[in-house]
């Protein structure tokens, strides 16, 4: 949001008048790469910075389903009440739900009620559905920034044609699964809801779906419900030089203190940046050696 706004007024004989502000923003973060060096060869090079950073975090999106979006049937969805999830094309669909699912009307499959609140999302299993073994029914989540990503969710897994439900993330290039489980998990429809908390920090993630394949058969309904996906972006410290040895021989690139050297020479001369990133903003600062 830093730049530069303008405001244009213009009255009903053409005349107008425009203002300008500029916006900034102070990083809150503070580096201090130390203070110039001039050694000798053969002697030791070490850098001891001094950094003030916070870690960055937050909530990417919480969606509950909620109350009073599905009536007592199943409903059709093109993506949840919050816009975040959507279903995907070309695969078999989730669908909106209150009570029992359609299976678990008349038959022991899925959840008879919510994890909270009304409503909640659902993967139909009869025929004409996700029946056959092997369909597959998406749920993809909307575009992510943020580092240091985890989820958690509530799933019902009733029925004894439950098939494999799992987590995906994609980096930018590929889809990796990270969490996943198959066959029934709960015994009864009236079962309590389960949680699951998986830690994706670890990973570049800039989007997520979850994936059901079916089993075959239709009492394999699988539903979901309360999805919160938060993040926790550490503060990333990035050291880089313009001298000719490069980085070859340190003890780290990406702490807040390195020894680049313990025996010096002409090839170490030059300038040394420490920057330092909590996924908001970032500062740097230089320490020259000679």
């Amino acid at each position: 949001h830093v730049g530069n706004y303008s405001l244009t007024a213009t009255n009903s004989d053409g005349c107008a008048t425009t203002t300008t502000a500029a916006i900034t923003v102070d990083c809150p973060i503070t580096v201090d790469a130390g203070t110039a060096i001039n050694t000798s060869e053969t002697q030791p090079i070490e850098l001891d910075a001094t950094v003030s950073c916070s870690s960055n975090s937050g909530t990417v999106n919480s969606e509950s389903i909620g109350s009073g979006n599905y009536t007592l049937s199943q409903t059709t969805i093109s993506s949840t009440p919050n816009g975040f999830w959507s279903n995907v094309s070309g695969y078999k669909s989730w669908y909106g739900e209150s009570n029992y699912t359609g299976s678990g009307n008349n038959y022991i499959t899925g959840p008879a009620a919510p994890h909270s609140g009304d409503d909640y999302i659902y993967v139909e299993t009869s025929n004409g559905y996700a029946y056959t073994n092997g369909d597959i029914a998406y749920l993809l989540s909307n575009s992510i920034s943020q580092g240091g990503v985890s989820i958690s969710f509530y799933y019902h897994m009733c029925g004894i044609n439950i098939g494999t439900f799992s987590l995906e993330s994609y980096d930018g290039s590929s889809w990796t699964e990270r969490w996943s489980l198959t066959g029934q998990q709960q015994g009864s429809q009236t079962d309590a809801w389960v949680q699951a908390n998986v830690d994706l920090s670890t990973y570049t993630v800039t989007q997520l779906r979850f994936k059901y394949i079916a089993g075959g058969g239709y009492k394999g309904d699988l539903g979901l419900d309360d999805i919160v996906i938060t993040y926790n972006q550490q503060c990333i410290y990035t050291w880089t030089t313009t001298a000719a040895n490069g980085n070859a021989g340190w003890s780290a690139t990406n702490t807040e203190d390195i020894t680049v050297t313990n025996t010096a020479s002409t090839t170490h001369q030059g300038t040394y940046t420490l920057t330092v990133d909590n996924g908001i903003c970032s500062s740097s600062d230089n320490v020259v050696v000679t």
